[in-house]
């Protein structure tokens, strides 16, 4: 085990240094005008608004990762949510423990982006390790989760890291039968992002099915308080936390409904903040969220006509307790997707972002291998061949969609390209795996970099 992990050390801290290299070598202008300079434009921040540009990626330094939510955490890091009593602000949007563990750590602006980065690569090895049974298996996978195109908000000040992480030292408790660290971390995890609320409904949503498979009505209530217990809790801790600030307990949905009020507009047309968070979100949506969705469905069907001696969550086997974790992430991926549909108003904004930068994703990915066991070539191929069909009429259809073939979607071709690789890596010989990961680490690393200088120049935003 111990070696595993050395080696996902070496290949976390490759992919590190070779992400900045890239970065580094695309601020030179000869070198990107001979490169990425030919088939892309970057951003440009004046004001007069903002510009596309043929100038090469911009400095990192202290003041460039200062934008978007970074500046919101910071803020919280500082200050805590420190206002006039009664004004609303948008500081109540933001979850406080991100900014506390920003604050203990010490560190500047400029290198959190090394510690979110180290926090997201321990999240991953911890998943890795307890989730997927596989040894050569659990390498493969967690390259890939390294090369994901969205994997750029890792780097950035924000939340996702201590997010993902925390819910993976949950994991860890519920699996070693260790109460007190699966508590502790779903407390910490309630108290990083307000998805904690998709999140109780998901554990919901899967102990009502599981209730109907066991007619064990006190079980049901029981086991679900004692899983969703820590998630109140931390909920609770930030409402108060808000309320000794503003003097409400519920100054988080008052800066919603202020600064981003939720409709239901069926009809309205489909808008992203920016083309290369529309792509990556299209595939989010029917590559994932859908899959999920219906998945979820045809599972909770099936259920209806199921009895089973109930058995509590924590009481029950490794295999069973996985099992839960799966359909909860299925559960709670499929959840994101009706979510935004019934209250997005069709903008699917960081719609990518709360789907693929979440520790679900990842407990979902890394049992992936075991999963697909079961399914055959043909099935597979039918899998994906319906999501690429489903995808295919809506990117025709949107009126968003502007010229199909364009630099802005390539984060939407690596993610496609990833999970066709996904699907039937089972079918690969180990070294052409390998191979094929390589081959894809350099278009993934300017993908990932192009976005983060897109957010150091505080262009559009994708996520």
């Amino acid at each position: 085990m111990r070696k595993i992990i050395f080696k996902q050390l070496g290949i976390a801290l490759g992919v590190l240094a070779s992400f900045f290299l890239v970065f580094s070598l695309l601020q030179d202008p000869v070198v990107y005008h001979a490169t990425l300079g030919k088939i892309s434009s970057n951003y440009k921040h004046d004001s007069s608004g903002i510009h596309t540009t043929q100038e090469p990626y911009v400095a990192f330094n202290n003041a460039n990762v200062q934008h978007w939510d970074a500046v919101m955490y910071k803020r919280i890091r500082d200050d805590s949510y420190f206002v006039p009593v009664s004004v609303i602000t948008e500081k109540y949007a933001f979850y406080p423990f991100y900014p506390l563990v920003w604050k203990l750590s010490g560190i500047d602006s400029e290198y959190i982006v090394f510690f979110n980065y180290a926090l997201f690569v321990i999240a991953l090895i911890l998943f890795s390790i307890l989730l997927c049974d596989n040894p050569k298996a659990r390498m493969i996978y967690f390259f890939a989760a390294l090369l994901i195109p969205s994997a750029v908000i890792f780097y950035l000040p924000y939340a996702e890291a201590v997010f993902t992480l925390t819910f993976a030292i949950a994991v860890w408790g519920l699996l070693k039968n260790k109460y007190w660290l699966y508590f502790l971390g779903i407390f910490l995890f309630a108290a990083t992002r307000p998805a904690v609320v998709v999140f109780i409904m998901a554990l919901l949503a899967i102990d009502f099915v599981i209730f109907l498979r066991t007619r064990n009505i006190k079980q049901f209530i029981f086991v679900f308080f004692k899983k969703a217990a820590p998630a109140f809790a931390g909920f609770f801790a930030v409402a108060s936390l808000q309320f000794y600030y503003s003097g409400s307990f519920t100054a988080y949905f008052e800066c919603l409904n202020h600064f981003w009020p939720r409709s239901c507009d069926l009809f309205a047309p489909i808008t992203d903040w920016s083309l290369e968070g529309f792509g990556m979100s299209v595939f989010s949506i029917f590559f994932i969220c859908a899959p999920a969705l219906i998945y979820m469905i045809i599972w909770t069907v099936k259920s209806l006509g199921a009895k089973e001696a109930g058995v509590s969550l924590f009481e029950s086997s490794l295999e069973q307790k996985k099992e839960y974790l799966f359909y909860v992430s299925l559960a709670f991926l499929g959840g994101n997707l009706v979510y935004t549909f019934l209250t997005s108003g069709n903008e699917i904004d960081g719609f990518c972002r709360y789907t693929t930068c979440v520790p679900f994703f990842f407990i979902v990915l890394f049992q992936l291998p075991q999963k697909l066991i079961s399914l055959s070539f043909m099935k597979r191929a039918a899998i994906f061949s319906s999501c690429l069909l489903a995808f295919i009429i809506f990117f025709n259809n949107v009126s968003y969609v502007r010229d199909h073939i364009r630099f802005e979607y390539f984060g939407l071709l690596l993610f496609i390209l990833l999970a066709l690789f996904t699907l039937f890596e089972s079918y690969i010989a180990d070294r052409y795996k390998w191979l094929i990961l390589f081959i894809l680490l350099i278009p993934s690393l300017i993908w990932q970099t192009y976005l983060f200088n897109m957010f150091l120049s505080n262009a559009w935003i994708f996520a």
